[in-house]
């Protein structure tokens, strides 16, 4: 299997998985066997059943990740922009319902960045310890001169 098909398996995978998390429900529950699985989800085009009440972009992406058509799933760069996306709408349309009150203007929806910034990124979580840090060189090199 090449890269780029098994980058295409991770997204559908990760689109199965976010479904999982949202109905609370194993996928494929009713087979036995995973080449039951398999034969149902690649000769039939099988999907699992969407949550209920999704937003509709949100039923979109999941779709999408889960396309018949490998080459039609988005990459992970694309995947993240789709997210951040749905995240900012969401995040306007609460904000935007909250603030509809009798009398009230409503404000326009800040575009704040969701992701972390470099600052955020370079910084790691935990300091490193004597448990965390990583050795100076590799372990596997003095198992070589053996």
């Amino acid at each position: 299997v090449c890269a780029l098909s098994l980058k295409q398996m991770d997204i559908y995978a990760l689109g199965i998985i976010i479904n999982e998390c949202l109905t609370r429900e194993l996928p494929f529950i009713s087979y036995k066997g995973s080449i039951a699985v398999a034969i149902a989800v690649a000769e039939r085009g099988e999907r699992p059943a969407l949550a209920q009440g999704l937003p509709r972009r949100m039923e979109k992406l999941i779709k999408l990740m889960w396309a018949q058509d490998p080459n039609l799933r988005p990459s992970a760069s694309e995947l993240i922009i789709m997210i951040d996306s749905l995240i900012k709408e969401e995040a306007c349309s609460r904000i935007d319902s909250s603030s509809l009150k009798p009398g009230s203007a409503s404000e326009p929806c800040l575009d704040l960045p969701i992701a972390p910034s470099q600052d955020d990124i370079a910084q790691p979580a935990f300091p490193p310890s004597a448990t965390t840090a990583l050795p100076d060189r590799p372990v596997f090199d003095s198992a070589s001169k053996l």
